[in-house]
């Protein structure tokens, strides 16, 4: 029979579980983050005098021109063109540089951020409109995943509905 063999008699063993105040600078510089983009966002809606009227859903959606027809539903692929961007004016994507316009379907899971979708749905055929998306609505706490948005960041979508079929 072997003796027990003390494999940790001289090891000082540490927990890395996140200490208390940890957890608390961590939450606090979350609080931060999602203050910092209401406050964001605020500005930028009272210096584009844009109002409560424009809120749906979560999101605020600027129409520039109407559309024709029914608006898309779940299940209805769609074709759209966008630009996208950053509250400041930083560029993000742009379908009209390839002359290529984004084909999805509405419903279906990570084919659209959510409050991609819900602006969608509220356009008719031929329909322009601004999309103003807070980050619950869009990467959220975490940002995108390549590191492009980061967490906490409202981002702004100029969107024409090209085809709904």
């Amino acid at each position: 029979m072997i003796g027990a063999i003390p494999i940790f008699a001289d090891v000082d063993l540490k927990t890395y579980n996140m200490m208390p105040e940890d957890l608390e600078k961590k939450i606090a510089w979350k609080q931060d983050d999602e203050m910092n983009e209401q406050i964001q966002l605020k500005k930028f809606l009272e210096e584009h005098e844009i109002g409560e009227e424009y809120f749906v859903d979560g999101i605020y959606i600027i129409p520039h021109k109407e559309g024709k027809g029914e608006r898309p539903t779940s299940g209805n692929s769609v074709l759209i063109h966008y630009k996208a961007g950053f509250l400041d004016g930083t560029h993000l994507d742009d379908t009209y540089f390839l002359n290529k316009p984004l084909e999805v379907r509405l419903g279906d899971p990570d084919q659209l951020l959510p409050g991609f979708n819900i602006g969608v749905r509220q356009m008719k055929l031929g329909g322009h409109a601004t999309f103003i998306i807070p980050s619950l609505y869009a990467f959220g706490e975490k940002g995108s995943t390549n590191g492009t948005v980061k967490p906490f960041q409202t981002l702004i979508y100029e969107v024409e509905l090209v085809a709904i079929f």
